[in-house]
């Protein structure tokens, strides 16, 4: 029998080789999703035949000396809000309403998606919207320069329309001009140097974390890519700027391939678009 310890080191070791516990989270309750996670961690590892169901201590042991290989520490400006203890002293627990979309596999995740939050006030105080599940994203960067690690990467949030089934997304709070030469009443924010810099662990982080499962991200996307309809200012100018291009550099990745439904990047936001129009 694991003690209410035993079973949160487990459950935490699970979380971070990806193996997500999507309806209560981190509590120390061996349920029917822990040992449904066991039992896929079990497949993975190529051991079909023993059952989850007792939890045997050679099992625990090896799942957790898995986790200690796999794990990726989070750079500094990111926080793990994937257990909840975030919000323990206000709503609870975090996103319980956000419907898993299914998984996405490690070796199928190429693409990291750039957003704007186009709101303000979703991270503060005590981070309202991101508990409640209607945030839809894997990380969150908050006016105050903080980001919050809020999904597992493998899950399959609906945040890129196309670029849903291979796509890990960043949304960065606040209002943004697409351009910045042009005046937009509605869109004033701009990016400070605390968001940024938060913006690009996030990205340092998905790329170390889906290298450390065997995957490898490529490509740098932005929403307006995907979805031309309603997110053509999506992430703006400065967003991608300051962080897309920076991050390309740093990781050598490219831009990803623009969907049927999209639009490129501009020049405007890229000087090597040379001739795209926004």
């Amino acid at each position: 029998m694991m003690t209410r310890d035993e079973a949160k080191a487990l459950q935490l070791a699970l979380l971070a080789q990806g193996y997500s516990l999507p309806r209560w989270g981190v509590d120390g309750q061996i349920g029917g999703e822990t040992l449904a996670a066991v039992d896929r961690w079990l497949a993975d590892h190529h051991d079909l035949h023993t059952p989850a169901r007792s939890i045997l201590p050679e099992i625990a042991s090896a799942i957790l000396a898995a986790a200690q290989r796999a794990t990726v520490e989070l750079p500094a400006g990111i926080v793990d809000a994937r257990d909840g203890s975030l919000l323990a002293s206000t709503v609870g627990g975090l996103h319980p309403r956000q419907e898993r979309r299914g998984t996405n596999p490690w070796p199928r995740i190429d693409t990291i998606v750039l957003h704007q939050m186009d709101c303000r006030g979703s991270t503060n105080p005590a981070w309202r919207r991101w508990s409640t599940g209607d945030l839809a994203i894997h990380y969150a960067v908050g006016r105050d320069g903080i980001a919050a690690w809020l999904y597992d990467l493998q899950a399959c949030v609906w945040h890129g329309h196309g670029y849903n089934g291979h796509s890990v997304g960043i949304e960065i709070e606040g209002r943004f001009p697409a351009l910045l030469a042009t005046p937009d009443p509605r869109r004033t924010d701009r990016l400070t140097d605390e968001m940024a810099a938060a913006a690009l662990a996030c990205i340092r982080h998905a790329v170390a974390v889906v290298a450390s499962h065997g995957g490898a991200i490529r490509y740098l996307a932005a929403h307006r890519q995907s979805w031309v309809a309603s997110k053509r200012g999506d992430p703006g100018e400065e967003i991608w700027r300051r962080v897309a291009l920076p991050a390309m550099a740093e990781h050598s990745l490219l831009a990803a391939r623009t969907l049927p439904s999209g639009a490129p990047i501009p020049e405007a936001w890229d000087p090597r678009a040379v001739g795209v129009r926004y």
